[in-house]
């Protein structure tokens, strides 16, 4: 049930983020109910979706490493604990096939921005692992990767979930 509440997630800030208010759960399940509503129109949107997803997935284990587990970085090493809120952030800015080619020419560099922001920015360190499901920590890690991302690799992407005002 965890691979599916993951793909859920994914669908919900794929398409919907700019909508969350700080309920996970309100969010996933108005997802779901939107997706149920208009399958026949939606579904191979969402097969597409669910493919790139699992081609950013595959970046992900060559960047991290097949033994990853989207998890954050405590300045020697990764924890062990797989982390939902880590995972949102880290599979959005490889969806798109032009994009994911241009990280993985710089692998290193991703994770190396990773770890560069878990060391450096206590506010996104705890919008992973403490109140990850608030509006402000979601938009706070959402923009926080995202526009690092868009300034190291030359990007233009767009952020999910709206900036706090």
């Amino acid at each position: 049930m965890r691979d599916v509440e993951l793909l859920i997630r994914y669908f919900a800030f794929r398409n919907f983020g700019r909508r969350y208010r700080g309920n996970l759960k309100v969010f996933l399940d108005e997802t779901c109910h939107s997706f149920n509503e208009e399958f026949k129109t939606v579904a191979s949107e969402l097969e597409t979706q669910r493919s790139q997803l699992e081609d950013a997935h595959n970046a992900i284990k060559v960047i991290f490493g097949p033994d990853y587990r989207y998890s954050k970085w405590t300045g020697g090493d990764f924890e062990r604990r797989f982390n939902r809120a880590v995972f949102d952030v880290l599979i959005f800015p490889l969806l798109e096939l032009s994009t994911r080619a241009r990280i993985l020419r710089k692998a290193a560099s991703y994770s190396s921005l990773f770890k560069r922001i878990c060391e450096s920015d206590s506010t996104f360190v705890e919008s992973i692992e403490r109140t990850t499901k608030s509006l402000g920590a979601t938009s706070y890690r959402f923009n926080t990767w995202i526009h690092a991302v868009n300034k190291s690799f030359g990007t233009k992407l767009d952020v999910p979930v709206a900036p706090l005002s």
